[in-house]
């Protein structure tokens, strides 16, 4: 079946590469660009399903191919097909399924496919909406960490990093107004987005991103975004099973996936003054920047299944903060992240994939549940270098958020907790990038 489905995505990516093409000959606009990256790396020491490991390698070869037809002057369409080719990491003598053990697995997938219809195209004000499956970042500085509004959960909260990915894939519906005028800069992004990449599927969020920009100097941002405000099945998003409620006094309740996230950003450039002139000298470095997040506002009591609870604002509060350091060209971005999350319980969504619940993980973690009280630090060491016009070297080591992947088939294998805990775990990550 997988073998058949990826060749049915291949054939499909080629067929659009011809159609393409014909349609570029009768006069319309098209571009085609895209990357080949070969990715190494190692969990140097990390913990899988609750028991610590060392020196498990990771791999990886990522194909992106992506068009841009303009067939008319307000209306632009973008598609991009990614295809990978992964490896499993898990330990080998840890597998319940040894059939799995060092198996390699092809996914092709949808990068990106939206429609954008520009309808104002002033010198000063634009306006545009857009529709699709949409990559999205909102802080161009930050390289591993942050980027929280989009890349968490509210009820349990939990963070996703992607290597050299550090944005989300957002489906649905975009409108976008930006100003321009001397030394102030403002936008305004607001979206209605379907989920997709998480349980419960098809659940409709609002968002909306704002930032302002003063001389070049000091960037500012806040969203804001009512995670699941529908509903497409009720009992999905807010399951009344008595395995997910909760009795506090009189109170009695349910919990929910269904919450409203904050984000505010600052970016500060100190050397602003000198970076047009001495570009080549200076390149990016020192930026500072920093974010803060709070992943649901609403408050939720401990009971059975989800001995936490809810309840403590430091336990829903991301803060990140990094630097552009130079690179003495060197390097073309040389960036330093730290982030701290004081959660107390697992950052994990394994009981949103195993049972469909808003509720903390029980599974695969450590018997010591106190490792998790400690685990409020990380950091991240981001390098870049750009060798030749069309080849560049990615380096990236630290703390993060990385995972064990797995195929959703074979649960028995997969653990969706965070991999790096113990302030001893560490990961290391290389990326070789051809780019057309």
């Amino acid at each position: 079946m997988r073998t058949f489905s990826v060749r049915v995505s291949a054939l499909f990516v080629f067929q659009f590469i011809v159609f393409s093409s014909t349609y570029a000959i009768k006069g319309s606009d098209l571009d085609i660009n895209g990357y080949i990256g070969f990715e190494v790396g190692q969990m140097a020491r990390s913990q899988y399903q609750g028991v610590d490991y060392a020196h498990l390698w990771l791999g990886s070869t990522v194909g992106n191919i992506n068009f841009k037809a303009v067939p008319s002057e307000n209306l632009t369409v973008l598609l991009g097909m990614e295809g990978r080719m992964w490896f499993n990491s898990f330990p080998p003598e840890a597998l319940r399924n040894q059939h799995f053990v060092y198996t390699s697995y092809t996914d092709f997938y949808l990068h990106q496919a939206q429609g954008i219809l520009s309808l104002i195209k002033g010198n000063s004000i634009s306006l545009e909406c857009a529709a699709g499956i949409m990559p999205y970042k909102y802080n161009p500085e930050a390289r591993n960490l942050g980027e929280y509004l989009f890349r968490t959960g509210t009820y349990p909260a939990y963070i996703i990093n992607n290597f050299d990915f550090p944005r989300a894939r957002l489906s649905g519906a975009r409108v976008s107004f930006n100003y321009t005028g001397g030394a102030i800069n403002a936008g305004i992004d607001v979206f209605a987005l379907t989920e997709r990449e998480m349980r419960p599927f098809h659940d409709l969020s609002l968002a909306a991103v704002a930032n302002v920009g003063i001389s070049k100097a000091v960037t500012l941002g806040a969203g804001v975004e009512l995670a699941h405000i529908w509903a497409v099945e009720d009992t999905m998003t807010t399951s009344n099973r008595d395995d997910n409620k909760y009795v506090n006094g009189t109170d009695t309740g349910y919990y929910t996936f269904r919450g409203t996230k904050l984000m505010a950003r600052v970016t500060i450039d100190p050397l602003f003054s000198i970076r047009e002139n001495l570009r080549d000298v200076v390149g990016n470095s020192g930026k500072i920047y920093g974010e803060i997040a709070i992943l649901g506002l609403k408050n939720y009591p401990a009971y059975a299944n989800n001995k936490y609870g809810y309840d403590d604002l430091k336990d829903k509060m991301p803060l990140m903060f990094g630097i552009n350091l130079p690179g003495w060209k060197l390097l073309d971005i040389c960036a330093l992240e730290f982030e701290y999350f004081g959660c107390k319980y697992p950052d994990s969504y394994d009981q949103v994939i195993y049972a469909g619940y808003p509720r903390q993980a029980d599974r695969f973690i450590y018997d010591d549940s106190t490792v998790y009280q400690h685990d409020s630090w990380k950091w991240s060491v981001y390098l870049k270098k750009n060798i030749a016009r069309n080849f560049g070297v990615i380096f990236q080591i630290g703390r993060d958020h990385l995972r064990y992947e797995a195929l959703g088939a074979f649960i028995e294998n997969a653990d969706f907790g965070a991999a790096l805990v113990k302030p001893n775990q560490y990961a290391w990550r290389s990326k070789f990038e051809f780019t057309f």
